[in-house]
């Protein structure tokens, strides 16, 4: 484990001198901590990082007229010292953003780190939802080149078990590579899971998974599962309940047709009785572990 401390950007002069960028030997994956966060989520972060060979980089942000605390009272230093210790191999960095933007601030350390994966969680604060605007997590990823996902209905479990509902397309690929990440971590078993509402060709599964595999490290213990369910939905909410994560690629379908006829994700990250991970490919390069 390797932890290294920056201050608020406000505060430049009490920064330590940096010795390389952080997206030169590690790839980075950031965890924004806004108003609230969920120390599960931050394992995942963690688990996801360190999979991956990734750095973990934890932005604490607050606001200007938030009184000015020193660092060991923010949660980003309260997270490290409960949540990581010896046993995990992962290199950590913690910024502090002081700021009354948000939404900007995560876009530009991201940038500035050139980040290839973002995990959000549910925490969101409602202050920076706009009722005519996306969520947080896609109105960042809209503007950066970052794959995203968004933990969900988190349950403070060991992770041993994920299950991937898997149907190709970029956002699924993602999904993949992030159980795969997680899976190298904490040993966890993944069960690649189609379901077709009508007969599938053995042909065209057996295409599907293949393509899901290879986006899996070598030496993540794998299972397969293909089944003809009449509600897709229904079958993997079913499932769910067997396993600690379910992560699912974002629909594919424009977000006014989510809106006016919902969509096999929205259905299982609001019906799920497990933790629910939702990833989003970008058009950059991809997350891979």
């Amino acid at each position: 484990m390797t932890v290294r401390m920056e201050r608020s950007a406000d505060e430049p002069d009490e920064r330590p001198a940096v010795d390389e960028p952080v997206g030169e030997s590690h790839d980075v994956v950031l965890y924004p901590i806004f108003e609230g966060h969920s120390s599960h989520t931050f394992e995942i972060a963690r688990d996801i990082a360190e999979g991956a060979g990734a750095k973990l980089l934890v932005l604490d942000l607050y606001a200007h007229s938030d009184e000015i605390v020193d660092e060991s009272q923010r949660v980003a230093r309260d997270l490290l010292a409960t949540h990581l210790d010896d046993s995990h191999d992962v290199p950590v960095e913690t910024h502090y953003e002081r700021t009354d933007d948000p939404v900007d601030a995560v876009i530009t350390v991201a940038r500035e780190y050139e980040t290839r994966l973002i995990v959000f969680d549910e925490h969101t604060p409602e202050s920076l939802v706009h009722p005519l605007a996306n969520d947080v997590p896609n109105r960042i990823s809209d503007r950066v080149e970052t794959d995203a996902v968004t933990v969900e209905r988190t349950r403070d479990d060991r992770v041993s078990s994920i299950l991937v509902p898997f149907a190709g397309g970029p956002h699924s690929g993602l999904a993949v590579a992030i159980a795969g990440a997680i899976a190298r971590s904490t040993d966890a078993v993944v069960e690649l899971f189609h379901v077709t509402e009508d007969d599938g060709t053995d042909a065209s599964v057996d295409e599907l998974f293949e393509q899901a595999r290879e986006r899996l490290p070598d030496g993540v213990a794998v299972d397969t599962w293909h089944l003809d369910r009449p509600d897709v939905a229904d079958a993997i909410i079913e499932q769910s309940a067997h396993y600690d994560l379910t992560i699912v690629g974002e629909p594919s379908r424009g977000r006014l047709k989510r809106f006016l006829f919902g969509s096999v994700t929205d259905t299982v990250r609001s019906d799920s009785s497990n933790t629910v991970l939702v990833s989003r490919r970008s058009n950059g390069d991809p997350f891979n572990c």
